[in-house]
């Protein structure tokens, strides 16, 4: 038992630490590129929520280009994730399900905020779990304005954190993984 706490609390540990150092390696990327990061991005004069849902991103599967913006007509599951995260896998395999359930009625959109990661990473982990929604790396100005508005904890991996927007009202849901039946339930709320 006491071994058992241990773990548990050097998990805790390595996650905290690398959480520091994953934020400051996006600090340290954007000071390079020349961006602002003062308070993770105070630079916003305008709604941090127009920002991120018309930022341009790249579908990874396609090469098609699409916003959040362009899905009015159905409720979005923005996921934030990282591929080296198990938890993220656990609830894409949710989002999968979900996707199998409802088909077309919703819009899944597994955004990569890890900074450390690109296209070519992300291509082979979706072709490796079968994955076939919208996958994309998240530009800087998007990461920032979704910080601004959620905290850091939106680019948390483990935390799952994800964001179901209903006709442009968006909207964080709780932290920890969500099975595919709370999902469905979030999204019944948006069409209701």
């Amino acid at each position: 038992m006491i071994k058992l706490n241990w773990f548990f609390v050097a998990t805790i540990v390595l996650l905290v630490v690398f959480g520091i150092f994953a934020l400051n390696n996006y600090r340290e990327k954007s000071m390079i590129r020349g961006e602002n990061t003062d308070d993770l991005g105070n630079d916003f004069v305008a709604g941090q929520k127009e920002e991120w849902m018309n930022t341009e991103l790249k579908d990874i599967r396609t090469g098609e280009f699409f916003k959040i913006s362009d899905f009015q007509d159905r409720p979005v599951l923005l996921e934030s994730f990282a591929v080296w995260c198990p938890k993220c896998l656990k609830q894409q395999q949710e989002i999968k399900e979900l996707s199998q359930k409802l088909g077309d009625s919703f819009i899944a959109v597994s955004l990569d905020t890890d900074p450390n990661e690109d296209e070519d990473k992300v291509r082979e982990y979706i072709e490796s779990k079968g994955f076939n929604w919208y996958y994309a790396v998240s530009p800087s100005v998007m990461t920032k304005a979704l910080i601004e508005e959620y905290s850091t904890e939106i680019v948390n991996a483990p935390s799952t954190p994800i964001i179901i927007i209903c006709r442009e009202e968006a909207r964080k849901l709780r932290s920890g993984i969500k099975s595919y039946s709370e999902l469905e339930a979030e999204i019944n709320k948006c069409t209701n």
